[in-house]
């Protein structure tokens, strides 16, 4: 059975009915007053609400009973537990507990929170660099979930998606680091395209164009001041860049063993590199320099 602590109700005070059933009008205010017949409460004007005030969810109980529920000192912390008291008053009209009523209505469904942790256990053998992207994206976004939103079919939607996007832009996130996060969001809800039905999540929410800029190149003149100032390896280094056009992960892990001396030739390989997860891109005549 669900209760209402009537206490609440006794002093005269504002009521802002954050959550209405029966379609009373959403930002509500009352106040109560005393008539012959006894207590009620009367519309009020738009306005802020006086000091002091205690606002409060308005709904309806398993017994038909109109009831409001403990007092609250924000509307938002009011509209925050709307949910819990919408939630507390269904069980009770089915006579279950609200864990009893969860388990029921949510049976095959999946938490957000569980489909992260499949997601990362999935990938925990991907780049160092790779998975920590992954962790940064989905610890944030557990932490900043739209409100309502808890199955990952909740947040498969338009909606959903835009509010996060939202979220991250009031961050202050750069557009790149926008679309890399939502990268890793729309993976993992690929993997759940047969529970949220949503194969390309990508194409529900426009995201901020990241702005790209092309990289100064060097004068002629310049390169010979730049190896100038190299120390040795240094210049070992920029030279096996620059003769092989490897990418940088390339050359960091290359060794002595990828090394055709006699043929002057790189193989690009992860073989022996197991231990720092280093995968080359697959690209066609990728695979010597």
């Amino acid at each position: 059975m669900f209760y209402v602590n009537i206490d609440t109700l006794l002093p005269p005070c504002y009521r802002f009915s954050s959550f209405i059933w029966d379609g009373v009008q959403h930002g509500q205010r009352l106040r109560k007053v005393q008539r012959p017949q006894g207590w009620e409460y009367q519309r009020v004007g738009k306005g802020r609400p006086p000091k002091g005030a205690k606002f409060h969810i308005r709904f309806t109980d398993a017994q038909g009973k109109r009831c409001w529920s403990q007092p609250f000192d924000t509307p938002q912390q009011a509209q925050e537990n709307a949910d819990g008291v919408a939630l507390a008053t269904q069980a009770a009209a089915q006579g279950l507990t609200v864990a009893e009523y969860q388990d029921q209505t949510n049976a095959g469904r999946t938490p957000i929170k569980v489909a992260v942790e499949r997601f990362l256990k999935l990938h925990r053998n991907d780049r160092p660099k790779t998975v920590k992207q992954y962790n940064l994206a989905l610890t944030h976004l557990l932490a900043n979930l739209p409100r309502g939103v808890r199955f990952i079919k909740d947040l498969a939607t338009s909606d959903a998606l835009d509010t996060y996007v939202q979220r991250l832009q009031t961050e202050q996130y750069a557009a790149k680091t926008i679309e890399t996060r939502m990268g890793v969001i729309f993976s993992m809800l690929k993997d759940n395209k047969k529970e949220t039905g949503v194969e390309y999540a990508a194409q529900l929410v426009s995201l901020p164009e990241p702005l790209h800029t092309r990289p100064k190149a060097y004068a002629d003149d310049e390169i010979p001041k730049l190896f100038g100032v190299m120390t040795a390896e240094e210049r070992v280094r920029y030279l096996f860049f620059l003769h092989t056009a490897c990418r940088e992960q390339e050359v960091q892990y290359a060794t002595w063993d990828d090394i055709d001396g006699k043929h002057r030739k790189y193989h690009v390989t992860g073989d022996g590199k197991e231990d720092v997860n280093f995968v080359p891109k697959i690209t066609r005549n990728a695979g010597f320099r």
